[in-house]
């Protein structure tokens, strides 16, 4: 019996002797081979994740019109908000489009860059004497800029990113531009190049 045990004893050690040892070598020589099929799946869960992900819709600013905000909504957006447009160009920098705004000559503007965000919208609003910019200050205290829009004037609020476009003297609003909050030397050289620091004569909108 006492045989017997030591005869499984040894077949034990002689099973334990044959199982190989882990070949350290083919790890160590392919180690960037099993990272790299580490982070293409790592890769594959983040873009299936993306997907599944509902976009975060963007904050509830000032600069948002009928649920267009510059710098968050795209092309898209504005045709599933808006509907088609009732007219559509290209530009150099990307898409305008036009919306009925009451004025048949003064349309609604939408304007995107070349991916397709917006980054402007110009709204015109019909008249109401009882909409003022006194409303404007009154909230977001004086503007950073005070400009001219041909006869009216346009008070700049950049953090806001909007421009509130007045009556000079009934101080009622006319006009309104969306953009995304910018700073000063940003404006002037984009959106602000519209405008100038001094009154350019009666071709304003007056009321």
């Amino acid at each position: 019996m006492e045989q017997q045990y030591s005869a499984v004893g040894r077949s034990n050690r002689v099973i334990t002797r044959r199982q190989p040892p882990p070949n350290k070598s083919f790890i160590k020589e392919y180690w960037y081979v099993f990272l790299g099929i580490f982070l293409f799946i790592l890769i594959v869960i983040s873009y299936i994740l993306r997907l599944l992900t509902p976009p975060t819709p963007p904050p509830d600013l000032e600069n948002n019109w009928q649920g267009i905000t510059p710098g968050y909504s795209s092309i898209n957006d504005v045709q599933t908000k808006l509907g088609n447009p009732v007219n559509s160009q290209q530009t150099s920098d990307g898409v305008e489009l036009s919306y009925d705004s009451g004025y048949p000559a003064l349309p609604h503007q939408v304007v995107t860059d070349n991916q397709g965000l917006v980054h402007f919208v110009k709204e015109h609003l019909m008249y109401d004497k009882t909409h003022t910019i006194s409303q404007y200050t009154a909230d977001w205290g004086q503007p950073d800029l005070e400009l001219w829009e041909v006869s009216n004037k346009a008070y700049v609020f950049l953090s806001k990113g909007m421009v509130v476009i007045a009556s000079p003297t009934s101080g009622v609003v006319y006009q309104k531009w969306y953009f995304a909050p910018t700073l000063e030397e940003d404006f002037l050289s984009s959106l602000g190049t519209s405008l100038s620091v001094d009154e350019l004569g009666p071709e304003g909108f007056e009321y």
